[in-house]
């Protein structure tokens, strides 16, 4: 990540190692329908890491290459262009819901390129043609993915593993949506 931190800590705008120490185990990420972001107080201001594109928002995208490789943020929107049938956005929309034929009409109004299935357990799930194949994942696992994607630029900051991090939800969400986001941070 891109260090933007107080000035006489720096050197030419890159952190010295010694200060990482003072940054904070815990990250704030801000999981958003549309675009995401992480932070990090080093104990006397809040640090929103930038992503590889300098950008301090990264957009909550997935794109399944194949049933192992996959591209989050950026790449993932960037990839949607060839891969359109694996790309997942707006996924929040659809985590902890319990599955209903009325997610289709608001998959259509959307304009995902992704179907909206029920899976096992009734729930909403996300189904996806990759490499022509078919896919099913949870809203949960597109969460996660995220979520990890944005773990991983927290570390690469800080220079250490993230052990705990505080992730916000919408104030109308359910318990069952709040629950499956705890889920999706315990998968990442």
């Amino acid at each position: 990540g891109r260090a933007v931190s107080i000035p006489s800590l720096a050197k030419d705008g890159v952190l010295a190692p010694w200060h990482m120490a003072h940054y904070c185990d815990v990250v704030g990420i801000d999981l958003g329908t549309t675009r995401s972001s992480v932070a990090v107080w080093d104990g006397t201001q809040v640090h929103v890491i930038a992503n590889e594109s300098g950008d301090n928002t990264t957009p909550s995208w997935v794109c399944y290459l194949d049933n192992s490789t996959r591209r989050v943020g950026k790449a993932a929107e960037r990839a949607a262009g060839k891969y359109i049938e694996s790309t997942v956005y707006h996924s929040k929309r659809l985590i902890g819901r319990p599955y209903a034929e009325s997610l289709q009409q608001e998959r259509a109004a959307l304009h995902w390129p992704f179907q909206v299935v029920e899976d096992e357990r009734g729930e909403a799930a996300i189904g996806l043609a990759v490499k022509g194949e078919p896919l099913v994942v949870s809203p949960e696992e597109v969460a996660a993915a995220v979520l990890s994607y944005l773990k991983a630029m927290a570390e690469d900051y800080i220079g250490r593993p993230v052990t705990k991090a505080v992730v916000t939800v919408p104030a109308y969400f359910s318990d069952s949506q709040r629950q499956a986001t705890r889920d999706a941070g315990a998968i990442a």
